[in-house]
């Protein structure tokens, strides 16, 4: 379920999934040029879920499979605010999760939180994988139509077992021994977004 972004100047992002205490995250680490600023919470994003609100945005992934071009959906999601490393009783926005269909047919996820490096995750195989079809190659937008409904089967299968447990299952490696529980209910915002603003 990992998902890579290079930049071209041999830095990357990625975006990958965890579940603590049986809350599912999503994070993405915006810079992987070291272990130590890779896992800065100056530059990593989480976005955490209740399991069935994070099931709510899945859903949202395959509403977008069959929508129009140029279409977008959000999930605002809120935590408890941290001052100086101190977890205070105010809540604040710690990311918002958007998936969306680009303007050429192109599925793509994103992580965002304000101040930090946005990156744009295009669900499509990898260049190592040829597809085609009555011997002809498949388009990149049906390309990433067909990895995408294979990407939410992926994610059914893993956290349909891992939430069943409702344990703390490692996904990810663990970031400095903290877990951040959201508080919070995330809210499901399905206006357009403007995908100029964004990347």
């Amino acid at each position: 379920l990992t998902l890579r972004k290079d930049y071209g100047d041999g830095d990357y992002g990625i975006l990958n999934y965890a579940i603590r205490n049986g809350y599912p995250r999503i994070t993405v680490f915006t810079t992987n040029k070291n272990k130590e600023e890779a896992f800065d919470y100056n530059t990593m994003i989480n976005a955490t879920f209740s399991l069935t609100q994070f099931l709510m945005f899945v859903d949202e992934m395959r509403d977008i499979v069959d929508a129009k071009k140029d279409t977008s959906a959000s999930v605002d999601c809120f935590n408890a605010k941290f001052v100086n490393g101190v977890k205070t009783d105010d809540v604040e926005l710690q990311a918002t999760a958007i998936v969306g269909k680009d303007k050429d047919g192109i599925i793509y996820l994103a992580v965002t939180s304000e101040g930090k490096r946005k990156v744009k995750f295009e669900l499509l195989p990898t260049e190592r994988n040829k597809y085609s079809k009555n011997k002809e190659a498949l388009s990149k937008e049906e390309l990433s139509k067909r990895f995408t409904k294979a990407y939410i089967r992926a994610i059914d299968l893993l956290f349909g077992i891992a939430g069943g447990k409702g344990g703390n299952v490692k996904i990810v490696e663990s970031q400095k021994g903290i877990t951040r529980v959201a508080d919070k209910s995330s809210n499901i915002d399905t206006s357009d977004i403007n995908e100029d603003d964004l990347f």
